[in-house]
């Protein structure tokens, strides 16, 4: 993803990226498209910004764009997680990102790509962000919080550069994220210990997810099957049990 670093806004996390995209953006009382199933704390910074959210189903290739026209057609925004769906794990087809893109050119419309599950489990996703293919009309949200600890409070967007004076028009009655750490964390990529940290976190999450495999099918296989979903998630299918 190129762009400047005056394109680049800090935030504290997702959730407060979005609710500064919804003020700059002017979306409040519109309706917005959300996979569904999807991530709670991106649906609740939405609804807490006055946004209408219209649940959009999605299938193995991502959300179903035609599916999203016919709920609501007026939509001017849709929240998505095209490289690793979040919980589901899936990568959004290429066919699929040519409609949402389309849709949203020809609407006047926002994409929000939530590109927060995007590694962690050592699968390589050879597809570019949204945002490399449509920089006019995706804000781009991503967070070092889930890599590194929550407490850091670290995670950016990337905005169009035509709307870079609009969001820092917006983000100026909110003060500066904790400049510290942020000093800490260049130096921290810079220095390459984030790819270093990043290798072992790929590394760790496969054996530990292994061992949640394991677990669930000795000790809750009767009632639990557990799903092969990549990302940050851990899904399992309930089996029906017999009536006695």
């Amino acid at each position: 993803l190129v762009c400047s670093p005056a394109q680049v806004i800090v935030t504290t996390s997702i959730p407060s990226g979005i609710d500064l995209a919804v003020r700059a953006l002017g979306l409040p009382g519109s309706d917005a498209w959300l996979e569904e199933p999807c991530c709670q704390a991106p649906l609740a910074a939405l609804r807490h910004c006055g946004v209408n959210t219209i649940a959009v189903p999605i299938d193995t290739q991502g959300i179903d764009v035609a599916a999203g026209v016919a709920l609501a057609p007026r939509a001017r925004m849709a929240l998505v997680s095209p490289a690793c769906q979040a919980p589901w794990g899936m990568t959004m087809s290429d066919k699929r990102r040519r409609a949402l893109l389309d849709w949203a050119r020809a609407n006047a419309a926002w994409i929000f790509e939530d590109d927060f599950n995007w590694n962690g489990d050592g699968i390589n996703r050879a597809v570019p962000p949204l945002a490399a293919l449509e920089p006019a009309r995706v804000i781009y949200l991503n967070s070092f919080n889930n890599i590194m600890f929550s407490g850091l409070r670290i995670a950016y967007l990337v905005v169009p550069e035509n709307l870079v004076d609009r969001f820092a028009a917006v983000r100026g009655t909110e003060g500066e994220v904790n400049t510290p750490n942020q000093l800490v964390l260049t130096d921290f990529i810079e220095s390459g210990y984030l790819d270093d940290h990043t290798r072992r976190l790929d590394a760790n999450n496969a054996e530990r997810r292994a061992a949640l495999v394991d677990s669930v099918r000795r000790t809750l296989g009767d009632f639990l099957t557990p799903l092969d979903t990549p990302g940050g998630y851990f899904s399992c299918a309930t089996r029906k049990i017999p009536e006695a």
